[in-house]
């Protein structure tokens, strides 16, 4: 059903995103973001059941790639939205990100 998506799924460099891509965005979102935004990306992870707000349930949302990137590098305040989200910068690279970016758009639930 969603084999589709790795298609068209675009990155924020303005490409298709690669199987490659995804794969690696994949083990990072395990890595970094799981513990907040769950595995399924519901944002029930451990750690985010205790946040307020709630982490983002990336199956209903899909982030815009421009804040969503500058939220995940220098953290959600630097968009507008509470602190609760630790910047990046420095643990990930731009491609990185990017790549994470793009396996968070596999997380949305098709309506």
């Amino acid at each position: 059903m969603r084999t589709w998506l790795i298609g068209i799924l675009l990155c924020g460099t303005g490409g298709l995103a690669s199987a490659e891509d995804l794969a690696q965005g994949k083990q990072l979102y395990a890595q970094h973001c799981v513990v907040c935004h769950g595995i399924k990306g519901k944002g029930n992870g451990p750690s985010g059941k205790g946040l307020n707000p709630k982490p983002t349930d990336f199956t209903t949302v899909v982030p815009n790639d421009e804040q969503w990137f500058k939220a995940t590098k220098l953290g959600s305040k630097a968009v507008g939205k509470s602190a609760g989200m630790e910047a990046y910068e420095g643990k990930l690279t731009d491609a990185q990100i990017h790549d994470v970016l793009a396996y968070v758009k596999t997380l949305k639930v098709a309506p």
